[in-house]
């Protein structure tokens, strides 16, 4: 796991600092005040007071220290900035052992900085109600990440890199105004809850299709959502296979790109012809069925 790797990383950093701090501090105390005496008499005599002097130093040294990496330092800066508090944002490397929620709703924040690609412990992202929210491509990092909320956030931009968050089952961007989504949100193969009501989304990406474990699908309050036949069928498909879906599927219209259709018979040309008025019939080459042109708008 990767919060033992780090843990073990940060161990051997501290060791070594201390071991650092005594071998220092001994030989400064044999010199000063023992002329350099290396006997083991006088070294025993030195231990107490050499490794009380060497805890307070290396303790200092590693509070000083503990703030040191890049990434901490900016992530630091960033939340001092938008005034977020130590409980949120830790201030130490330290602070992001177990480090698995983060919810920064409602401090109206405009961006995450890239360091966010390093906490990767992190499971659950919460930052709704916000207004032009960006999202760093960094985010794509966050491969134990299991659920995302964008709630309210107005505005946001989604990262192509969102399809690289291999862990995650639950996305929100309920009300955001999103206008479209990434095509490679179809890479999200763990994904179950996906909440898209309420934006103003006129077309789903097409590799949308290829979620095939959602659970639970919003989609209503997208008056302008036109569907895909082969997402109508898509939809069909998870509601027969149980899925909650806020909108029956045949309450969005299809937005096919083909121009002409095949008809075994006249009689199925002709019913067709009625659903689309200004289309035309015509016989097949050989006489083979018959073709049914549609009306370009």
């Amino acid at each position: 796991m990767e919060w033992l790797r780090r843990l073990y990383r940060k161990t051997v950093k501290i060791a070594s600092l201390y071991t650092g701090t005594f071998v220092v501090v001994m030989i400064l105390n044999q010199l000063l005040f023992f002329g350099f005496c290396l006997n083991p008499v006088c070294l025993i005599a030195a231990m107490p007071h050499v490794l009380f002097i060497t805890v307070v130093v290396g303790t200092w040294l590693n509070k000083h220290n503990s703030n040191k990496e890049p990434w901490v330092r900016v992530l630091s800066e960033w939340a001092d900035k938008n005034n977020i508090s130590e409980t949120i944002i830790p201030r130490s490397e330290s602070g992001y052992y177990y480090f698995d929620t983060l919810n920064l709703s409602g401090h109206n924040i405009k961006d995450l900085p890239e360091e966010i690609g390093y906490l990767s412990d992190l499971k659950y992202l919460k930052i709704d109600g916000c207004t032009d929210l960006k999202l760093p491509e960094e985010i794509g990092r966050l491969q134990n990440l299991n659920a995302m909320s964008l709630n309210g956030s107005k505005g946001v931009i989604l990262p192509k890199q969102i399809g690289y968050l291999e862990s995650l089952e639950y996305l929100s961007l309920s009300e955001t105004g999103l206008t479209e989504l990434p095509n490679s949100v179809g890479q999200l193969s763990k994904l179950k809850h996906l909440h898209l009501n309420s934006n103003a989304i006129k077309f789903l990406p097409t590799a949308i299709t290829n979620l095939q474990n959602i659970v639970t699908l919003k989609l209503g309050g997208n008056h302008a959502l036109k569907l895909s036949e082969e997402q109508h069928k898509w939809l069909q498909r998870l509601r027969i296979n149980g899925c909650e879906l806020d909108v029956n599927p045949d309450h969005f219209e299809l937005a096919t790109t083909r121009k002409s259709f095949a008809f075994n018979s006249f009689t199925e040309a002709s019913l067709w012809a009625k659903d689309n008025p200004g289309s035309t019939i015509t016989r097949a080459n050989a006489g083979k069925g018959y073709i049914g042109l549609k009306k370009e708008k």
